[in-house]
């Protein structure tokens, strides 16, 4: 699979060796966030701070930049929420439905959110760094890509607990991509419940 070294995590029989790794380095980033949190939330907390941990899921369509038809697909993610605004936001998204020749992408990112809270609306903008992934044609090729999304949506809290992510967007970049780069985009919905706070 043709790349620039640069962007290119793995490709092809190496992705067996380095997907764990990347899977590990995906968890201890999460780890780092949701201790800073709590590091950053100590403090706070002991005068009513706001400092919350929110995880959910969510359901995609994407246009992966790669073929004609839109790819769908399920994915996870939390919010490190150190107060009201400023948060960091992790995801993973596996778009393996509607493939067409077995072509799909998942995605592994991680990265600073901030929101703009109004009542229980919480309109927030995000941008993630991390992995992509790309399954080409009949299996023939598959590799991880150095990726980053630009991105934005709509939370509505429902409960104190419960958050409905009535509509997120992305799009995403990654420039290491067979020589030219790839932008999937698309849209998500979802829900989330705290976890922590």
């Amino acid at each position: 699979l043709m790349s620039s070294p640069l962007f290119c995590v793995y490709s092809n029989s190496k992705s067996e060796e380095l997907m764990p790794v990347l899977k590990k380095l995906f968890a201890l980033s999460l780890f780092l966030s949701i201790s800073f949190a709590l590091h950053a939330q100590a403090g706070p907390a002991a005068r009513g701070g706001t400092g919350s941990i929110f995880a959910g899921g969510t359901y995609s369509a994407f246009k992966p930049d790669f073929g004609t038809n839109w790819l769908m697909g399920i994915g996870g993610y939390f919010d490190v929420n150190l107060n009201d605004r400023y948060a960091a936001e992790g995801e993973a998204r596996l778009l393996r439905f509607n493939q067409r020749q077995e072509v799909h992408e998942d995605t592994y990112l991680i990265g600073p959110k901030v929101t703009f809270r109004h009542r229980k609306f919480e309109p927030y903008g995000k941008v993630l760094f991390g992995v992509g992934e790309i399954n080409l044609t009949k299996s023939y090729a598959h590799g991880g890509f150095f990726a980053m999304a630009l991105g934005g949506g709509l939370d509505y809290r429902l409960t104190p607990r419960l958050k409905i992510r009535a509509i997120d967007y992305e799009y995403q970049m990654w420039p290491g991509f067979l020589g030219r780069g790839l932008s999937p985009s698309g849209f998500s919905v979802g829900a989330a419940y705290r976890i922590f706070k």
